[in-house]
């Protein structure tokens, strides 16, 4: 994987990225604007990174170099693509098939733009937590503050989009606080909604574990 930085000083409002991979490249134009979030459009006319303009120059090059595998896999998916309809669209679909290299592609991508989203790191991008995986089989996600570092457990490697969201929405909300306090309750809240539909797609363990994080009974 390849970025190719701006020609261009990174003050401008408006300037692109070279993004390469795999013998492929594709421009991604970046705009800055005062105000909103980060976000990435992958339409007809290429690849938009809209960018609030307190980020700094690298801190939107990882943004882009992180979600590199959704950018081509929603180049991939528009319409005279080789993906068949079915196959298209978000990124809320399961997969039905993921090595390990691909979940762990995934996770980063996910907890990326997710951080930038909801996590306390937003005014300060240049604390993004170092990502790790090993195999846990009593825990979702783990946060080690001393060495600022996320690790995630790999049972969940073969498990649906939605099971992958509870996970990563756990580990962003670990970053504002321990499993049972109100920090840690108020950001997954805020992230999964939807967690208790979900709630079936994890194991009995892990569901036992999230339960207990947000000390739910039953």
């Amino acid at each position: 994987m390849h970025i190719t930085p701006p020609a261009r000083p990174m003050l401008m409002e408006k300037y692109r990225l070279l993004l390469q991979s795999g013998g492929r490249t594709v421009n991604c134009f970046i705009k800055k604007r005062k105000a909103g979030k980060l976000n990435i459009r992958v339409d007809g006319s290429g690849v938009t990174v809209l960018v609030p303009e307190h980020y700094s120059g690298a801190a939107i090059e990882r943004f882009v170099y992180d979600n590199s595998a959704w950018i081509f896999g929603q180049l991939d998916n528009l319409p005279g693509s080789r993906v068949s309809d079915d196959q298209s669209g978000s990124r809320s679909g399961a997969f039905m098939e993921r090595s390990p290299a691909d979940y762990e592609n995934l996770v980063r991508t996910l907890f990326t733009r997710r951080y930038y989203e909801y996590g306390p790191g937003t005014e300060a991008p240049g604390q993004f937590p170092e990502i790790r995986f090993r195999q846990m089989t009593t825990k979702i996600a783990v946060y080690r503050s001393d060495t600022n570092t996320v690790c995630f457990t790999r049972a969940f490697t073969g498990s649906k989009k939605e099971a992958i969201d509870v996970m990563i929405s756990y580990a962003v909300s670990l970053l504002s606080g321990p499993e049972g306090t109100v920090e840690f309750k108020e950001s997954f809240y805020d992230q999964c909604p939807g967690w208790r539909d979900a709630c079936p797609l994890l194991s009995e363990k892990h569901t036992e574990v999230l339960r207990k994080a947000l000390k739910m009974q039953g």
